[in-house]
């Protein structure tokens, strides 16, 4: 893909494009993904505090059964030797936990392949603010192109030199 006004090459835009894109799906995957491992978090506590109020009034109950019993005048039970131990709820989070450190390993193989600098060749007619308007839409950013490449003169430009476009 060239550019219709000075047929510079723009496939190193497109790639930046498409690689932006992806990148912010992997951030929008990566919200959704914390949202998600926060809300799960939220419950499996409310899960556990539930179950023990559950598990602190069943043991309650086993401690008060044979004074209950001897008040009644019944006999009472023997005393129970070993209780069973309390099972917490799943830890569902653990699985938005996993998914969320994928999506983060894919955010940064997306940062490694995001393209920083571009190679631009002077054409005839360009100067620091039309090469700005080009790459960043932007008059101004001319001029920060011009100060990475050490141009001496921003209105003459030497036709054929090489500029290093950086994205940061």
């Amino acid at each position: 893909m060239h550019c219709p006004v000075c047929n510079a090459d723009l496939t190193a835009f497109r790639m930046v494009d498409q690689i932006e894109e992806e990148y912010i799906e992997a951030i929008k995957n990566r919200v959704t993904l914390e949202g998600e491992l926060a809300r799960s978090r939220q419950e499996h506590a409310l899960n556990l505090q539930k179950n023990r109020r559950r598990s602190n009034r069943l043991v309650l109950l086993l401690l008060c059964l044979p004074f209950l019993q001897l008040l009644c005048g019944k006999r009472p039970l023997p005393p129970v030797v070993e209780a069973a131990p309390v099972v917490s709820a799943p830890d569902s989070s653990a699985f938005y936990q996993q998914q969320w450190q994928q999506a983060n390993r894919q955010i940064q193989s997306l940062e490694a392949q995001k393209v920083k600098t571009v190679r631009y060749v002077i054409r005839k007619g360009d100067n620091l603010e039309s090469i700005g308007r080009l790459f960043f839409n932007d008059w101004k950013a001319g001029y920060q192109i011009g100060r990475d490449n050490k141009v001496p003169n921003e209105y003459q430009l030497p036709i054929g030199d090489t500029l290093y476009i950086n994205f940061r």
